[in-house]
C-alpha cells in the first residue's frame, strides 16, 4: 500500500512492502456530517462523578468496516473498560451514562460501551461509496455543533488508538480493505495535486527543507 499525507502510526507497516495498486490518500481537513453517514455513533452522555475528576470526551473511530469506541481524560486515552476502570478507581471517579441517550431504557455497561462491532449497514454503505476508509468522530459534554466525522485523516496516534488496535494489524485491514472491499486503486487514477502533501510525502515539513534543517 501507497500512503500520501501526513504520518500516522500503523506506517511502519510500510516496511513490509508496497503494493502500487493499493493507495491511501490521507486528508488534513476534510469532513462530513454525520447524519449523512447513518448518525452519530456517539449517543450516550458520558459524565464523571465527581465533576472535579475532570471533564470527558469520548471518540468513535471507523476502520474499515469496524467501530471502535474510546475516552480521553486529561490528556490520556482509553480504548478499553479495564484499562478505563483502572483510571477512574485513581481519580476516586465514576462513571455515568444516561440512558436517554443510549439505545435501549437501561443504562449501558462500560464494556458494552468499548466493545468493537461492525459499522451499521448505512455506515457501510456510505464508505463504500465514497471509497472511505478511516472515520473519525469526537464529542464532549456541552458541544453544540453538529456531529461530524472526520474522513481519512492521520490522526489516530495524536489518541492513542494504537491501544485498540496495533500498527501491524491497522496496516493490514486497511491494504485489505483498500484493495479487496474498496476494489484497489491504480495509482494513475490518483493524482496528488497539493504541493504540501507531496512534501510531506519525501519526508520534508515545516522545519525541514531540501538542503537540511531550517535555521530559526
Amino acid at each position: 500500500m501507497r500512503i500520501y499525507g501526513g504520518h500516522d502510526y500503523y506506517d511502519c507497516g510500510l516496511s513490509l512492502g508496497i503494493d502500487p495498486t493499493i493507495v491511501l490518500v490521507r486528508e488534513k481537513t476534510k469532513s462530513v456530517l454525520a447524519r449523512d453517514a447513518g448518525g452519530s455513533l456517539l449517543n450516550p452522555y458520558l459524565e464523571l462523578h465527581p465533576f472535579t475528576a475532570g471533564t470527558i470526551k469520548n471518540f468513535a473511530v471507523v476502520l474499515c468496516d469496524k467501530v471502535y469506541r474510546g475516552v480521553e481524560i486529561g490528556l490520556q486515552y482509553y480504548w478499553s473498560a479495564e484499562k478505563f476502570r483502572a483510571a477512574l478507581k485513581n481519580r476516586r471517579a465514576t462513571v455515568a451514562m444516561r440512558p436517554g441517550y443510549w439505545s435501549g431504557k437501561r443504562e449501558p455497561r462500560l464494556e458494552e460501551w468499548f466493545a468493537p462491532f461492525r459499522a451499521p449497514e448505512a455506515l457501510h454503505t456510505f464508505m463504500l461509496m465514497n471509497k472511505y476508509s478511516i472515520l473519525i468522530e469526537s464529542f464532549s459534554l456541552g458541544d453544540r455543533d453538529e456531529r461530524r466525522f472526520r474522513v481519512n485523516c492521520c490522526g489516530l496516534k495524536q489518541i492513542g488508538f494504537a491501544k485498540a488496535v496495533d500498527p501491524y494489524t491497522a496496516f493490514q485491514e486497511l491494504s485489505m480493505w483498500i484493495g479487496g472491499v474498496l476494489g484497489g486503486t491504480s495509482p494513475e487514477t490518483v493524482t496528488i495535486k497539493d504541493d504540501r502533501v507531496l512534501i510531506e510525502n519525501h519526508g520534508f515539513d515545516r522545519v525541514s527543507s531540501f538542503r537540511g534543517p531550517r535555521i530559526a
